[in-house]
This record gives C-alpha cells, sequence and structure tokens, in this order.
C-alpha cells in the first residue's frame, strides 16, 4: 500500500511537471523575443540590401548591420530615446525612413516581428501577404547637412558648407572614401536626368541623401531633405558575403 501511494504521488508529480513544459517553453520564447527586440531596437538591427542603389559599395543581396547607439535609440512602446552620442556625418551611410512608405494594418504590423524573429529575419509577412510596404527603411549616403547648400553637377554634388562661401565637391569635404557608379541616361530632350538643379540651402535639421549609384537611386533628388528622425541607424559592418565581410566604409 505504501509503495502503491509513493507510486500515485510520483505519478501526479510527472504528469503536472510535464504539463508545466509547455508554458516553461512558451515563456523562454517570449523572453527570447523581448531580448531580441530590445537588441534590434537599441543595438544592432540586420537589414538586407534589395537594390543596385548603393552600388558599387553595396551590391543586391548583401546583408549588413545597422546601429541606432550614436544617433540614439528609439525605446519600444515607449516615447523615450537614449542619449545622443554621434551626430549625423557627412559620409554616414544611413538607414532613412521611406518618404513613401506607408504603414500596413496594425495587425500585420504586430504580426511581423514575429515572423521575423522565428524565421531569423530571413523571411517577412511584407513578402507572403504582397503588400505595399515591404520597404519602410532605404540605405542611402549623407552628403549635405543643416545648413549646407547643395547643387547637382552632373550625378555629383557640389556643397557649400554653412558659413562658407566656397563650395566644394562632396568626395572632398567627405572624411570617408567612396566611389559612385555613373551612367550617362539622356532624357527624351537629350539632357541628363538630374544633371543640373537650382541650389538648394537645407534648413535646420535638414540632411540630403543620396544613392552612391547615381544612375539608379530614388534619393534627396526626388523627395528632397530628409529630417534628422528619418535617420534611425547607422550602417556599420557588412556580414553577408562572407568573401566581402567588413565594415561598411563609414
Amino acid at each position: 500500500m505504501f509503495r502503491s501511494r509513493a507510486s500515485r504521488r510520483y505519478s501526479l508529480y510527472h504528469d503536472r511537471s510535464r504539463g508545466r513544459r509547455p508554458l516553461r517553453l512558451l515563456r523562454f520564447v517570449l523572453l527570447l523575443f523581448v531580448v531580441y527586440q530590445l537588441l534590434n531596437s537599441l543595438l544592432l538591427s540586420s537589414y538586407r540590401i534589395d537594390s543596385s542603389s548603393m552600388s558599387p559599395t553595396f551590391a543586391v543581396s548583401e546583408r549588413v548591420l545597422a546601429s541606432p547607439v550614436g544617433y540614439g535609440a528609439r525605446i519600444p512602446l515607449v516615447p523615450w530615446q537614449t542619449p545622443v552620442l554621434r551626430e549625423p556625418q557627412r559620409g554616414d551611410i544611413v538607414v532613412v525612413a521611406s518618404p513613401y512608405h506607408q504603414p500596413p494594418a496594425t495587425l500585420l504590423r504586430l504580426a511581423d516581428p514575429l515572423l521575423r524573429f522565428f524565421t531569423l529575419n530571413r523571411l517577412s509577412l511584407v513578402a507572403v501577404s504582397g503588400a505595399g510596404w515591404d520597404n519602410p527603411y532605404i540605405v542611402k549616403r549623407i552628403v549635405g547637412l543643416p545648413g549646407d547648400t547643395l547643387e547637382m553637377r552632373g550625378s555629383v554634388a557640389r556643397v557649400t558648407p554653412a558659413g562658407s562661401a566656397q563650395s566644394t565637391s562632396e568626395h572632398a569635404l567627405s572624411t570617408v572614401r567612396y566611389d559612385l557608379e555613373l551612367l550617362d541616361v539622356p532624357a527624351a530632350d537629350g539632357a541628363l536626368f538630374f544633371s543640373h538643379s537650382p541650389p538648394l540651402t537645407l534648413g535646420r535639421g535638414e540632411y540630403f541623401v543620396l544613392g552612391d549609384n547615381r544612375t539608379a537611386s530614388i534619393d534627396s533628388r526626388h523627395f528632397g531633405p530628409v529630417t534628422r528622425d528619418r535617420l534611425r541607424q547607422r550602417v556599420v559592418l557588412r556580414f553577408w558575403p562572407l568573401q566581402r565581410f567588413g565594415v561598411s566604409g563609414n
């Protein structure tokens, strides 16, 4: 009888313990998801290059890491951000909130991070649903800072920094060396697209961003300057493919 009672107690304990396993697993997965979201928002995020607009710096399908740490990271679910350690600089490659982005339905917006988490950022509800918001962020290079006056000469920007009367090539002002992909594409009237533009002076908190592939980039030449709050992260590293692993050129 004693053995029977002990066996019954063990069986009940075993059944209860086994019944708690799914709950423990769920709590563990939720904890991992919260940690993932915090790391993604506050430290590092990965992005896939989906177009040739940053060629030759980045090729299509390459993957990069970007960090909001310097610019001030937005803390999820609250209207706060971490301290700004470094203002955006000339030559920075940045992740920009696209001015053409149309926010998705609330359900998709809430569910998408879960799918990205469980697929290690390889899949998104964007692709599954075919929604038109598949590019909420674009990757560009900062060419103009607040107070600068810019003018396009062919595909290269001429910049007059704030407080200066001297117009200089974007390359001469940048502390970062980078190459451009240029291709003369004539318009119907024989002129080159965006070959010349009237001078533009940037206001307070405004930045001028361009793609390194000046022939195939939708950038500030089209949608105008971007405000400081749209500069979300700075690209710091290319991690895929492995043979091109290294710093991004920032």
